[in-house]
């Protein structure tokens, strides 16, 4: 378990910044939000638009490098650093509010995310996979980048929904940087400092580092926790076409865990449902004080870029990922007028993911018979492997605690009791792993100043075995083309349109399946057609309407409690998504989404809704700049969806909700020291709201209103 730190935390942020304040020279550099709004008052001066500000650093797509997000027939979103900050965002919950399109999975053990209703079981990180049952640092990312769709033409296995790659924060040209300290009225402590520059003769060699810390009190019940993150990268040009890089990242997260499920608590009576769920607060939870998950997970990146050519840049980039995902689950059952409830125990005392992946691609453009040409290529390779060992899983914790053990929701009451230690009756164990070959290539023919094409293929093959054993349990292969089309009718103006197929990796079991096992299904096949129009406007903000048609194999449990893979469910949808300078003192950040995700074949539920996915979501978070003060903002948002069905059978479902926040920022001087003030209020109404339904049917209220402050010192 992560060691208590708030006595040393809250003394060395204060002493820190009392140093900062002290030594920061005259000629300290202006702020990340600063520095954009000079860029974007630069590019009003230009025909160009420069895409910064809460769209991070210039961006370029995440599947296709070097190639403006206005020129893809695909939707992708760019949530810069500068945006998280001025949301004193803290949680992966809090960067997922941006998107109508991302619903985090299980928000109360880690970050994985829905995308277009699509379950997500990894993250890239600079286009490569890793786990997402460990907490997703953002703290030393320049960005989030959102891509929606297939794209296995590009990334091999993966969800139709679409990939979430995260880009590390990179040394500035001079040395800058802050240290941040903040919390919320509910106890949360946190404190970041990012600092970086170059050095060495002609600034050949730059080095980055960010150190965050978190201690979580938060607004429910028994739930405590406690988060670290240590990370740096370092670059070395060793010509102006040559660099060189090395990243570490070390985060840990503990914190206790709950759990309320439909078909647990309620013994998936619809009835008692209904009559009990409204009796149950936000802050009431099943949380255990020893009932705790201490995850962690350790990065080790290198990476080169060559431009070898005029136009042309080679790139290779491998990582190693060493997790520790202990799982300690609880879940309140048989749940009574009075708040009493039996509690479920799931736990694997060792559970050990780890990852390596490598990467190699070629990305340049050429002229073909006079016609302008782009081509990408290359190849990705990774492995993942995992064993599981003193796993148990008791329907009741009294079976082996002994005699009758209940604790209350209602009171807070817990149980006391322990984790089934190694020995105890009725354990299991195991070992899974993949092997992903994936070799692509791409290519867009500019035929005119207005009309590119794009084509490309994918192979990709997918070996899952048993690494105690070497025993197969799956092999498939796929090719997955890509053909699109892009017509700019104006400059800032695209239309485009997009179809493409992809395969991934099956879904697992949930422990309370009869057919049970901590390990993945074979590799289930997705189709994709999709219409979009994009356009810049203002001072470089981004709209985009997408229509998308997504066809996928379907998984689910079934009447006879079997977890099976049969059928397939269709998601329809239309989403519309702004982020950017709207004009010189607005900025927006959101959208709408409109979902229609059904069962279209199946043994059961033909027609029916897919758990979980509301029809609408939306949000939008704005921040205006003040006619009363230059330096004074005003920030707000709202947020919502429409109901969410529990059950496959569409027979009980969680209301929809809207929720507002309201917040302010001031920055200011302090002598040579530029400051940020926030505040801010987050469900402001204080709205009993369900954050979502994960795919097991546990229910998951969303954040009650807390009020956030933090302190920015820019160096």
């Amino acid at each position: 378990m992560v060691p208590s730190f708030r006595s040393s935390f809250l003394l060395g942020s204060a002493s820190a910044i009392g140093s900062l304040l002290v030594v920061t020279p005259a000629y300290a550099q202006a702020s990340d939000s600063d520095t954009a709004q000079q860029e974007l008052e630069q590019s009003a001066q230009s025909d160009s638009i420069i895409v910064t500000g809460y769209r991070g650093s210039p961006v370029s797509s995440t599947v296709l490098p070097d190639k403006p997000v206005l020129d893809t027939p695909f939707s992708v979103n760019s949530l810069g650093s500068e945006l998280l900050r001025d949301q004193q965002a803290i949680s992966f919950a809090d960067v997922a509010r941006n998107d109508p399109s991302l619903v985090l999975a299980f928000p109360q053990f880690d970050d994985t995310v829905n995308i277009r209703g699509f379950y997500q079981n990894l993250i890239y990180r600079e286009g490569l996979p890793t786990s997402a049952q460990v907490r997703v640092p953002f703290q030393n990312k320049d960005r989030i980048d959102v891509f929606k769709g297939l794209s296995g033409f590009r990334f091999g296995f993966n969800s139709p929904g679409g990939v979430i790659n995260v880009v590390s924060k990179r040394p500035t040209e001079t040395f800058s940087g802050f240290a941040l300290f903040g919390g919320d009225h509910h106890g949360t402590l946190y404190g970041q400092l990012d600092a970086g520059g170059r050095f060495g003769p002609d600034g050949r060699f730059g080095v980055r580092v960010n150190l965050f810390v978190n201690e979580i009190d938060s607004f429910r019940r028994n739930v405590k926790g406690e988060q670290r993150l240590y990370s740096g990268i370092f670059d070395w040009r060793v010509t102006p076409d040559l660099t060189l890089e090395a990243e570490y990242e070390r985060f840990e997260n503990s914190n206790n865990v709950f759990g309320l499920l439909f078909n647990g608590a309620f013994g998936g009576d619809v009835e008692r449902a209904r009559a009990l769920l409204p009796l149950v607060d936000p802050e009431d939870t099943n949380a255990q004080p020893w009932l705790v998950e201490d995850r962690s997970q350790s990065v080790y990146r290198l990476g080169a870029s060559w431009r070898f050519a005029e136009g042309w840049t080679a790139r290779l980039s491998g990582h190693k990922v060493d997790a520790d995902v202990p799982y300690t689950s609880g879940e309140a059952n048989d749940l009574q007028p009075d708040g009493s409830y039996t509690l479920s125990v799931y736990t694997i005392e060792s559970f050990k993911p780890s990852y390596k992946a490598v990467s190699a691609g070629v990305d340049g453009t050429f002229s073909l018979l006079g016609i302008g040409a782009a081509l990408s290529l290359g190849y990705i390779y990774d492995d993942r492997s995992a064993a599981f060992r003193n796993g148990y899983f008791f329907a009741d914790a009294s079976e082996y605690l002994g005699g009758t053990r209940r604790g209350n929701l209602f009171t807070g009451e817990t149980i006391l009791g322990f984790v089934p230690p190694p020995g105890t009756p009725g354990s299991f164990e195991g070992a899974f792993a993949s092997r992903r070959h994936t070799a692509f290539v791409n290519a867009t023919l500019s035929v005119n100043d207005r009309l590119d094409l794009l084509g490309g293929v994918t192979y990709a093959t997918l070996r899952g075995y048993n690494p105690d054993t070497g025993e197969e349990t799956f092999d498939d292969d796929a090719w997955s083309p890509v053909l699109g089309v892009v017509w700019k009718p104006l400059d800032r103006t695209s239309l485009y349109a997009s179809y493409a197929t992809g395969l991934e990796e099956g879904q697992t079991p949930p422990e309370t399946a009869a057919n049970f096992r901590p390990e993945p299904f074979p590799p289930i096949k997705s189709e994709q057609i999709e219409l979009g129009v994009k356009h810049e406007f203002g001072r470089g903000a981004l709209v985009t309407l997408a229509a998308f048609q997504i066809d996928q194999g379907l998984a689910y449990v079934n009447s006879a409690n079997l977890f099976v893979q049969d059928g397939v469910r269709r998601h329809r949808g239309v989403e519309f998504t702004v982020l950017g300078n709207v004009t010189h003192n607005l900025r927006l950040a959101g959208g709408v989404t409109y979902l229609d995700a059904k069962v279209a074949e199946a043994a059961e539920n033909v027609g029916s809704r897919i758990p979980g996915i509301g029809k609408w979501r939306y949000s939008l978070f704005a921040d205006w700049r003040t006619p009363l003060d230059p330096n004074f903002y005003v920030t707000g948002g709202v947020q919502g969806d429409s109901r969410k069905f529990v059950t496959f059978a569409n027979n009980f479902a969680l209301p929809g909700h809207t929720i507002f926040d309201l917040g302010a920022r001031y920055t200011f001087d302090t002598g040579a020291t530029r400051m940020t003030a926030r505040v801010g209020v987050q469900n402001l109404l204080d709205k009993r709201h369900f954050e979502s339904v994960d795919f097991y049917g546990g229910l998951i209220f969303g954040q009650a209103r807390t009020l956030r402050a933090s302190l920015e010192v820019a160096f």
